[in-house]
C-alpha cells in the first residue's frame, strides 16, 4: 500500500509540475517583458547623443500569445521609460498568425500611440517575411 502511495504522489508532483509549467509559458510569460538597461559610451558617439535613450524591441508576435491588450501593456512599458528613439527588430506578426484589417488596425493604433520624439524605426524579421501577406501588412 505505501509503494501505492508513494507512486501516486510522484505522479501527482510530476502532473502539477507540467501543469504550471503550461500555465507558465501560455498565460504568465507572454505578458511579462524583460527591460534591461545597457549604457554605451564611445568617443565615436556625438557628444550632442549623450543621455539619448534608445529602446529596442523585437519579437512581439502578434496574434500568438500577444494580443491587443497584452501589446497595449508593452507600449505602456515603453511609455513609462520614455526613450528618445524606438527600433523593432522584428517580428511583429506570429508565424502563424490570421492577419486582418482589424489585426492591422490594432497593431498600427497600439504602435503609433508610442512616445519618441527622434522617431521609431522598424526591419522586417523572419516571421515578417514569411508570407508575401505577412510582408505586405506590416510594411503597410
Amino acid at each position: 500500500m505505501k509503494q501505492i502511495q508513494k507512486i501516486l504522489l510522484i505522479l501527482g508532483i510530476i502532473f502539477g509540475l507540467i501543469l504550471y509549467l503550461l500555465v507558465d509559458a501560455f498565460l504568465l510569460s507572454p505578458s511579462k517583458f524583460t527591460v534591461r538597461y545597457q549604457t554605451l559610451t564611445s568617443d565615436k558617439i556625438p557628444q550632442d547623443l549623450n543621455n539619448t535613450k534608445i529602446l529596442y524591441v523585437s519579437d512581439i508576435y502578434y496574434g500568438n500569445h500577444i494580443n491587443q491588450s497584452r501589446l497595449q501593456k508593452l507600449v505602456d512599458t515603453i511609455n513609462r521609460i520614455a526613450p528618445d528613439a524606438v527600433v523593432f527588430g522584428g517580428d511583429i506578426y506570429a508565424p502563424n498568425a490570421t492577419i486582418s484589417t482589424d489585426s492591422d488596425g490594432e497593431i498600427a493604433t497600439a504602435l503609433s500611440s508610442i512616445k519618441a520624439p527622434l522617431g521609431k524605426f522598424a526591419v522586417l524579421g523572419d516571421q515578417d517575411c514569411a508570407t508575401a501577406d505577412i510582408k505586405s501588412h506590416v510594411l503597410s
